[in-house]
């Protein structure tokens, strides 16, 4: 099984209502997130994917997270200040509270769909995002 990873980093946003501590308060992270695809055989061109290719398609869904605030799609009537700026960024989320482990399964879903219409060939190994330089989540199903 031959495999390639791409990285990107991008600003985010967002609060985790379920938290008992700090992180119940909206706060960010500049977040890292590494994505690994994988197939059988090498494409016609003697690779996994092209890394243009890998960032082309992962920058469709990142695009729209960039500086984002990410929330729980049940916690968007609690803040008048989000429901009074149109023009915010807003990510709703409704599997729950957008934690790490959340936001691999959301992302890897998103991109599956992109790869299997892309090629058949290309799996999603995992979805690793990294909340600091220490602590990182990872979905791999």
């Amino acid at each position: 099984m031959y495999s390639v990873t791409k990285s990107f980093k991008i600003p985010i946003g967002h609060r985790l209502t379920k938290h008992k501590g700090r992180c119940a308060s909206f706060h960010g992270h500049n977040i890292k997130i590494d994505i690994t695809v994988q197939r059988e055989i090498l494409n016609v061109n003697d690779m996994v994917i092209d890394f243009y290719d890998l960032k082309t398609i992962v920058n469709e869904i990142l695009d729209s997270w960039d500086h984002s605030m990410i929330i729980n799609d049940k916690d968007m009537d609690q803040f008048s200040i989000i429901k009074n700026c149109p023009d915010q960024r807003i990510i709703k989320v409704t599997c729950g509270d957008p934690t790490s482990e959340n936001m691999c399964f959301i992302l890897y879903n998103m991109l599956n769909e992109r790869f299997l219409k892309k090629d058949p060939e290309l799996k999603i190994k995992n979805v690793v995002i990294w909340e600091s330089d220490e602590s990182f989540a990872k979905y791999e199903p």
